[in-house]
């Protein structure tokens, strides 16, 4: 069927008026509101006038007004759409709206080199599969992906699978709360958590009914030797690279650690953030290895190919693994078979080892032309945090707080006036203080890393990276040089 002679669908209120101008006023609410958005075909006049009992003239002198106006796009014998860039009366909320020009934002990987023909022949491979997918997936995920998986994660992250079970999730925020209301629903409501951290996961922590505590955090990781002062039960870390200071857990926090979990029957989250971006030397191996029984390890595909494929994995001991998924139904969870076992294809083919190397290449260009940068023109400043994954800390120099937080008012520091000054000239990038847990015990603070902005060199597509840490460098200097 052509698209002239589908029938199109089209939702309106009633009109307030049943003429051209009350239903151009009723069109004209639909795009203001977003539910007819840019280049939505609308349907005939003759259809229209059907479905509301209209007469054609009536829709047809509505839809020519609009048009008069820039609203809608008309071709003779084609059809009538939204036009793009249409005039609105009022703005219309889009999470892409107000995003900054040059995107320098942590914990983001830009997803326009995704590898789309290899990706395209293992859904070729899937659907072709002899056992190809139908129907739901079992709740503990594909069980050929999981097999893929586990042998990834045992050879690329050093992972014990013996005694252990891999599972699946729709990303990393489902199976941390799978992991809190299993450790929940076996006595654990303590969860230390990095001072430092995404908010996000400590609201899934926290919704579903774990109370948090801060664990310090330097330049050798978390302070694992403070666990035993928080009363924590289990905790949650980075141990490849702390986000976002970028800090491995040095081995003798790896040990103590393993001390504390033997000693204690601890639990340990493990999110391996971007665990296999390491670009000085070999990769640093996950710590679930030296624990396996106590840990439950977290990965996800959303860094090395994209959060649109919404897959992610955990590695449990196999008596939590079970309670994980026996938990999961209440929830509503379901996964894509089709996706899971495109990536099991993805992985079995080492296409997903080849994305790994590949955007491992360009982030560390990406982050060795940000301190090349800094040097030249700002010396003042400069790289923290081991050289791996997607962002680094940026060190300012350390100044007195302008305001000296007078009143209710944060002091303003040169961070937060490089943050302030780069979103206004269209850079997004973050303090390091964003990213602290409020009930850290000296408040406010930057503790060990003083004053810190954190780099994100992932998000920026390839033709705009240059050009955003050149902005941002610039930022820097300016404020620099000012104080």
């Amino acid at each position: 069927m052509t698209g002239r002679r589908a029938g199109i669908d089209l939702h309106l209120p009633p009109l307030r008026a049943r003429t051209a101008r009350g239903l151009g006023e009723a069109l004209r609410d639909a795009i203001d509101d977003g539910m007819l958005v840019p280049g939505a075909r609308l349907p005939s006049a003759r259809q229209l006038a059907a479905e509301l009992t209209l007469s054609k003239n009536t829709v047809a002198e509505a839809y020519t007004a609009l048009a008069a106006e820039g609203v809608l796009r008309t071709e003779v014998g084609s059809g009538t759409w939204v036009a793009d860039g249409a005039p609105l009366r009022r703005a219309v909320p889009h999470d892409r709206a107000d995003r900054p020009r040059l995107d320098l934002w942590a914990g983001v990987a830009d997803a326009s080199d995704f590898p789309a023909a290899a990706w395209a022949r293992a859904v070729d491979d899937a659907l072709h599969d002899p056992d190809a997918p139908a129907g739901y997936a079992p709740a503990g995920g594909d069980p050929i992906l999981c097999a893929e998986l586990a042998a990834y994660v045992g050879r690329t992250r050093g992972c014990v699978i013996a005694g252990a079970t891999v599972i699946t999730g729709n990303g990393f925020g489902e199976l941390l709360a799978m992991s809190a209301r299993t450790l929940l629903a076996r006595g654990v409501d303590t969860v230390a958590v990095e001072e430092y951290g995404h908010e996000s996961h400590r609201r899934i922590l926290a919704a579903a009914g774990m109370r948090l505590v801060p664990l310090p955090v330097d330049g050798d990781g978390a302070q694992v030797q403070r666990l035993g002062e928080t009363g924590a039960q289990a905790v949650l870390l980075t141990p490849a690279h702390q986000f976002p200071t970028g800090f491995a857990l040095s081995d003798q926090r790896r040990q103590l650690l393993a001390d504390w979990v033997e000693r204690t029957g601890g639990i340990v989250l493990e999110d391996d953030y971007d665990g296999e971006f390491r670009y000085d030397r070999a990769v640093v191996g996950a710590f679930q290895p030296l624990a396996p029984e106590r840990v439950i390890y977290l990965g996800t595909a959303s860094k090395a190919l994209s959060p649109a494929l919404g897959v992610a994995w955990a590695v449990a001991p196999s008596g939590l693994a079970v309670d994980m998924v026996d938990n999961r139904g209440p929830a509503g969870a379901a996964s894509s078979r089709l996706h899971e076992r495109t990536l099991a294809h993805f992985l079995a083919a080492h296409e997903y080892d080849r994305a790994v190397r590949r955007r491992r290449a360009v982030f560390r260009s990406r982050r060795e032309l940000l301190a090349a940068l800094l040097a030249e023109h700002a010396p003042r400043c400069r790289v923290m945090g081991h050289p791996a994954g997607l962002h680094c800390l940026v060190r300012l120099p350390d100044q007195a707080p302008v305001n000296g937080g007078r009143g209710s008012a944060p002091p303003e520091t040169a961070a937060t006036r490089v943050v302030d000054r780069a979103r206004r000239a269209g850079i997004a990038v973050q303090a390091l203080s964003e990213f602290r847990f409020a009930a850290s015990a000296d408040g406010a603070g930057q503790s060990h890393f003083g004053n810190a902005i954190v780099v994100g060199f992932g998000a920026a597509r390839p033709s705009a990276a240059d050009e955003s840490l050149r902005a941002l460098v610039d930022v820097i200097r300016r404020v620099v040089h000012a104080e």
